[in-house]
């Protein structure tokens, strides 16, 4: 006999049947019918998880027949608190992990975030309501404003709001911040990230333009006398160095981790402003969100030619 046969089914309120294939929640171990899981997309045991608690095979067993609890193995009737069955002698009251793989199959869906929600890549909206609310955005909305990445942004988006989770990883932003920023029309966020990694690693470029300068005889400008008169071998400057080279590749992994979320409050503010001013059409979509292929060779070049200047610059000024 099944562990939940004899139980209904919270969606079609039917009972589960010994032959029947029957899935669980992750969270809370709450029973249904494969195809009512699929249905509905979600557990529906709202109770449950606002309690933080976990579904009981025993008490509901219990609920069903009054005073008295079915024995999986023979199926006796026996007193709800009882430990072993007066019948066959098999342990009644311990219950079977809702995780185990081997005892029920658990609703798995395909993709990056197994166990966490119903993602349908067929689907525009990867399956989601497109009226569903995202901080003032819609689903629709927000899909139209991301562009062709709609499919990568939408589940990330809807894991953000269901889990309250901010951190998500980004490789893109991981390579490069700044152009990554400047991509996704983020201007602002990728001049800042910009400064940022430059005022980082700044003490490494000084070293860097210090061990050359005692190597090599330099041009004499006023770079070079500058330069000249930091002790790069001191233990306060190596300290500096140190710091800000950790800090830098600290700022570059934050980024990576965060990233998501600063384009989800970006898009998300971007289309609440155009909708204030009744201004939400496909012209000032394509101006202000999607991507952006100029601003991404922009921020390499810039990037380029700040590294070159700071790095080679002396040995080119008279």
């Amino acid at each position: 006999m099944s562990l939940y046969t004899g139980l209904k089914c919270k969606v079609c309120d039917k009972s589960f049947l010994e032959e029947d294939d029957i899935v669980v929640c992750p969270d809370c171990g709450t029973p249904y019918h494969r195809s009512c899981y699929k249905e509905k997309g979600e557990c529906i045991n709202y109770d449950l998880h606002e309690k933080k608690q976990s579904y009981s095979v025993n008490e509901e067993k219990a609920k069903k027949i009054g005073d008295t609890i079915i024995c999986e193995k023979c199926g006796a009737h026996n007193k709800s608190l009882s430990i072993f069955c007066e019948k066959c002698g098999n342990p009644i009251t311990i219950e079977k992990s809702a995780s185990s793989e081997d005892e029920v199959d658990i609703e798995k869906d395909e993709g990056p975030f197994p166990n966490l929600i119903k993602v349908d890549y067929n689907d525009k909206y990867c399956g989601f309501d497109p009226n569903e609310d995202f901080d003032g955005a819609t689903t629709a909305e927000l899909a139209d404003f991301i562009g062709d990445n709609n499919k990568f942004f939408l589940p990330i988006f809807k894991l953000m709001k269901e889990r309250k989770k901010k951190g998500t990883f980004n490789l893109s932003a991981l390579l490069c911040p700044p152009a990554y920023f400047a991509y996704r029309k983020m201007t602002g966020t990728a001049i800042l990230s910009l400064v940022i990694q430059i005022t980082l690693w700044l003490p490494s470029i000084i070293y860097f333009l210090g061990s050359m300068i005692s190597k090599y005889n330099m041009p004499d400008n006023a770079l070079v006398a500058f330069i000249s008169t930091i002790d790069i071998n001191s233990p306060l400057f190596m300290v500096i160095y140190n710091v800000g080279w950790v800090l830098g590749y600290v700022f570059i992994f934050y980024c990576a981790s965060m990233a998501n979320h600063i384009y989800y409050r970006f898009a998300v503010k971007r289309i609440k402003f155009l909708k204030s001013k009744k201004a939400l059409n496909e012209k000032n979509i394509k101006r202000f969100g999607r991507t952006s292929n100029a601003g991404l060779t922009i921020m390499i070049i810039a990037y380029a030619i700040i590294a070159f200047l700071l790095t080679f610059a002396i040995a080119f000024v008279s």
